[in-house]
């Protein structure tokens, strides 16, 4: 039982959308204190740190906006023909997981993967995941495709976690966790919604609901229906505009954090009647 924060991932400019939503909840009277658990993907892990490290959510967006050269930039990347071509090859989910792990890295990608974790030390710091709230962060095998689960009671520190979950293949290498090779668990699904099931108060931050298999948020949402009250904050058409085609370098913040600023406070009171209601 207890509450629940999913934050799903997007890029750099993720950051930036969760940033303004979440501090324009905390603006709105909304009590993000007393989570017991945190969901983060990708960018949406970041944001998970900075809550766990003690930034209030009302200080979120500026204090994100730090983060817009924790990315490295000009990184490139893998085209749309690569992924086709994944797509259209024989097996199910997990054998087309093992296949993108298995997608040659970039020239400088070795480079750009130090500088990352440099970044990262530098900002999240040394301090184990805290007990309270459990921080969940899915990453993907990339030998065997499956999904694996890293944070509180886990084998990996803050920075290597972060590190996997945001190792975007054909942008940076996987990552070492415990004898396994770990890249971005976006990849999968951008939200991971199912890992706040055992809670009965969830709250979706979701800058994307569809991942390369397509609707995928809405299969996690149904896998909870039933046993958890959820509220949804999925990236509206004016926050997408600010993405753009490349979620990486940067330029769409204004667009997406006055996006996501109104999405914060039109959904205030829905969350804040979900957060507090009694268990």
């Amino acid at each position: 039982m207890g509450s629940a924060l999913v934050l799903g991932g997007g890029g750099t400019a993720a950051l930036a959308w969760h940033g303004a939503v979440l501090t324009a909840l905390a603006r709105s009277g909304v009590d993000l204190t007393g989570l017991d658990r945190i969901v983060g993907t990708s960018a949406g892990a970041i944001v998970a740190a900075r809550l766990m490290r003690g930034v209030p959510a009302a200080w979120l967006a500026a204090d994100l906006r730090r983060a817009r050269t924790l990315f490295p930039a000009g990184t490139g990347g893998h085209d749309g023909a690569v992924w086709a071509e994944l797509l259209r090859a024989p097996g199910g989910r997990t054998a087309m997981l093992r296949r993108v792990g298995a997608l040659p890295a970039p020239p400088g990608a070795a480079r750009r993967g130090a500088g990352l974790a440099a970044r990262l030390q530098s900002w999240i710091g040394g301090a184990p995941w805290p007990v309270t709230p459990q921080i969940r962060i899915p990453v993907i095998d990339a030998d065997t495709g499956e999904t694996v689960v890293l944070g509180t009671g886990a084998d990996a520190d803050p920075v290597t976690a972060l590190r996997a979950t945001c190792a975007v293949p054909g942008m940076l290498l996987a990552v070492p966790v415990a004898g396994r090779r770990c890249y971005d668990g976006g990849v999968g699904t951008p939200t991971h919604a199912d890992l706040a099931a055992g809670c009965d108060r969830v709250l979706v931050l979701a800058p994307f609901g569809e991942s390369i298999f397509g609707p995928v948020l809405d299969e996690e949402l149904a896998r909870l229906a039933g046993c958890a009250r959820t509220v949804v904050i999925r990236a509206d058409e004016a926050a997408l505009a600010g993405f753009g085609a490349e979620p990486f370098d940067g330029t769409g913040w204004p667009i997406v954090a006055a996006a996501g600023r109104a999405q914060g406070r039109a959904a205030a009171a829905q969350v804040h009647a979900l957060l507090s209601a009694p268990r």
